[in-house]
């Protein structure tokens, strides 16, 4: 192997922005599909996507969002430190049996690790705002990983 190779940074800028492209065109084929399909419901669901992509807001919404986002951007910058119990999402590496599991183990980190990690992207969370307003449904829950 080559060791003058650059190992890669997967968190870099251009590493996020060619993931958000991949994301972007793994949407625009799944509206193509969707619209193929004819039927009432992947029709609302491909135009839910294409308004998702474009960010089309009304102004209350804006506003909105903008009050939510600068919340997760303060909540990201938080070096407060708590405690939680974890039941086992942990790291891939670590095998745990059913009863550790169970049992849960506490762990400390800070208030701005668990909200970059356990919060959706504004794609995401905008696409669930819009599947919820355009289907209405009478209950939605969102439960998470």
């Amino acid at each position: 192997m080559n060791d003058r190779r650059k190992k890669i940074n997967y968190g870099s800028n251009w590493i996020k922005k060619l993931e958000s492209l991949r994301n972007i065109i793994l949407v625009k084929i799944a509206i193509f599909r969707l619209l193929r399909s004819g039927d009432r419901d992947s029709i609302i669901l491909a135009d839910t996507l294409k308004s998702t992509l474009k960010i089309d807001l009304s102004p209350e919404e804006k506003i909105w969002i903008d009050k939510i986002e600068q919340l997760r951007e303060n909540l990201n910058a938080s070096t407060t430190k708590i405690s939680l119990v974890d039941y086992g999402a942990d790291k891939s590496g670590e095998h745990r049996t059913q009863q550790d599991m169970y049992a849960g183990k506490t762990v400390t980190t800070t208030v701005g690790e668990v909200c970059r990690f356990g919060s959706k992207s504004l794609f995401w969370s905008f696409l669930l705002f819009n599947l919820v307003r355009e289907f209405k449904p009478a209950v939605c829950i969102e439960l998470g990983t």
